[in-house]
């Protein structure tokens, strides 16, 4: 590859692509510019889509950590979806949220679900939780006061011995207000 001419800058960052001006003999149509120009902006878009941009990141999380995270499970293998187990501590079943988007809650006591790591203003969650009583039965889980349940949802975990109960959990309002369906499935 030849070296760039000695006139020519780039940008300090991906976000600053080179402007050519609309008169200018490299702004005709097909020209490899823009042909490049056109590439780079649709893989900056999809990078965005992925990882998000600098205004996203929280905490000690970076943009290159998404990347290589995003890196690490691929071939559809994800901490997203990733089965991840939730204890009973002090009566409080606590879904981290942002650990992943399966769970599954065993009901060796009766527990009030609570939920953690939400997103951020601006973001959406959706979890599911498997519900499992344990050999005893009877168990209760008391939802959260922000939950509200969808039409036609079960009004509570199954109480049998065994029952496994299905719970999807959704909110678009950072956790002020989440809608669940909760249903029964067979053993």
């Amino acid at each position: 590859m030849a070296d760039p001419a000695s006139d020519t800058t780039y940008p300090g960052s991906v976000d600053l692509l080179p402007t050519i001006a609309a008169n200018d003999p490299m702004n005709a149509s097909g020209l490899e510019h823009d042909v490049m120009h056109e590439r780079a902006h649709a893989i900056l878009n999809i990078l965005q889509a992925l990882v998000g941009t600098t205004a996203d990141v929280a905490g000690g999380d970076s943009l290159l950590g998404r990347i290589l995270a995003l890196e690490a499970t691929a071939g559809g293998s994800s901490a997203r979806n990733a089965v991840t187990s939730v204890s009973i501590a002090a009566g409080v079943a606590t879904v981290d949220v942002s650990a992943s988007d399966y769970f599954t809650l065993v009901g060796s006591a009766n527990a009030t679900l609570a939920f953690s790591g939400l997103p951020g203003a601006g973001r959406g969650a959706s979890v599911r939780i498997r519900y499992t009583q344990d050999t005893t039965g009877g168990r209760t889980l008391t939802l959260p006061a922000s939950c509200r349940l969808t039409e036609g949802s079960d009004s509570a975990v199954k109480a049998g011995a065994n029952a496994v109960s299905l719970i999807h959990a959704t909110t678009d309002s950072n956790g002020s207000v989440w809608d669940v369906t909760i249903k029964g499935r067979g053993v």
